[in-house]
């Protein structure tokens, strides 16, 4: 998507949820200025994705970034944490687009050392299976499709969704409900 389409699209709403978020329309049309500023700015680091929560989040954390510039103590240098904003406080209490409490710093690590163990039980689970069959997996999950797989492989299409099944079988077995979630049946 150009930077054009993406500024026109999204920048009477940005400008709306600044307003929402109590600036006034020309401190909202500045800060949205910024915000496209930064997308311009950081477009090429986009990785794909939901266009919308990207310019949003940018969105918010300008927004942020204002508030506490704003009620920073002069000279100090004294950071005054948003939620000493009372009304703010309310307000990003849960993320306004999706309705979601955002995960606290010790959620988001608790949820990635998780992720972890799960990636380093699947490893193992992965490397204790026959080979031919951790060979299919593998591949299967670098998105080769069955041909791929059958041509790199020299195994049949069934000889490989029957070691796709049956991977997927014992890995079930090995990890029980650690799996849960995370497989999916395999694909055509």
């Amino acid at each position: 998507m150009s930077f054009e389409r993406i500024y026109a699209t999204y920048y009477k709403s940005v400008v709306g949820y600044m307003v929402r978020l109590r600036f006034t329309r020309a401190e909202a049309e500045e800060l949205a200025q910024d915000v496209f500023r930064s997308v311009f700015k950081e477009i090429e680091a986009f990785r794909g994705g939901d266009m919308k929560s990207y310019v949003y989040t940018i969105a918010r954390n300008i927004a942020f970034n204002e508030f506490r510039r704003r009620h920073t103590g002069g000279r100090e240098g004294q950071e005054v944490p948003l939620e000493n904003v009372p009304w703010l406080a309310e307000s990003v209490a849960t993320d306004g687009w999706t309705g979601h409490t955002p995960p606290s710093a010790e959620e988001k690590l608790a949820e990635q050392e998780q992720r972890s163990k799960r990636t380093a039980w699947l490893r193992e689970g992965i490397e204790a299976l026959p080979k031919d069959t951790a060979q299919c997996l593998k591949l299967w999950l670098e998105d080769f499709s069955y041909k791929e797989i059958m041509a790199s492989t020299g195994l049949s299409e069934d000889a490989v969704k029957s070691r796709l099944h049956d991977a997927r079988v014992r890995l079930k077995e090995r990890l029980g409900d650690e799996l849960e979630g995370g497989a999916n049946d395999p694909k055509g």
